[in-house]
């Protein structure tokens, strides 16, 4: 079980479950049986521009090419079921490349580049009991967050006993009577980003809740790669 810590704005924190969130679907008529696999798609000599400079780059000879000959196809490969990857960087001329380095670039909400800086390993937070992800006390109205920002992940969070069960139900409780999302986040004050593995991005994070009566609660953790100059 994959477990956070989190804190909410009464100085309580608990170790609970979080796990991908994923939206119920109808079920189908007749159920069957899925299997995930990775398959090959193409291949360096098939690649646009390996193709491309086959030709001298010429963009015409090379569409008539694919018109005619398929050469962006290899039948003896592609489509084949893959296993036991591993990352294998390539230059621009798709030649094995070495002594590599890595940038990170930070933007604004409106995509603009703030800084370049050397790429360092994020250490993740989301398990650190002395410094849980914790509520910042700054909210956002719903539809106003859904307007603002792409989330490009959701978890749910999940208790692990009883205590956590109440824990995480009156979060959700307040969260939905407000009709808020709460500003989430490491640190002292929960302002810093949200890593979640070790060498991950960094997410800005918000938090909203659901409840049925007493029984059930829905506690979501949506998060965010734009990084939000107003909740620094």
């Amino acid at each position: 079980m994959r477990l956070i810590s989190i804190g909410d704005n009464t100085g309580k924190n608990a170790m609970v479950g979080i796990s991908a969130y994923f939206k119920k679907r109808k079920k189908v008529e007749e159920e069957k049986e899925y299997d995930s696999k990775r398959i090959v798609k193409t291949t360096i000599n098939t690649h646009f521009d390996r193709l491309l400079k086959n030709t001298g780059n010429d963009e015409t000879k090379l569409y008539d090419q694919l018109l005619k000959e398929d050469p962006e196809i290899d039948l003896k490969v592609e489509g084949k079921f893959v296993e036991g990857l591993h990352y294998t960087y390539i230059s621009k001329e798709n030649e094995l490349a070495s002594g590599i380095s890595f940038e990170e670039q930070i933007f604004d909400s409106k995509g603009l580049l703030l800084e370049e800086r050397n790429y360092n390993p994020n250490e993740a937070n989301i398990q650190n009991e002395n410094f849980p992800i914790r509520w910042s006390g700054i909210t956002i109205p719903l539809k106003e967050a859904g307007r603002r920002y792409i989330f490009s992940h959701t978890y749910q969070l999940f208790h692990v006993n009883g205590l956590t069960f109440s824990f995480l139900y009156d979060m959700a409780k307040e969260l939905e009577e407000k009709q808020v999302a709460m500003f989430v986040g490491g640190g002292l004050d929960g302002r810093e980003p949200i890593v979640l593995t070790k060498g991950g991005k960094k997410y800005r994070g918000f938090m909203t809740g659901q409840t049925k009566a007493s029984t059930g609660y829905k506690l979501l953790l949506h998060l965010t790669e734009i990084d939000l100059e107003d909740y620094r």
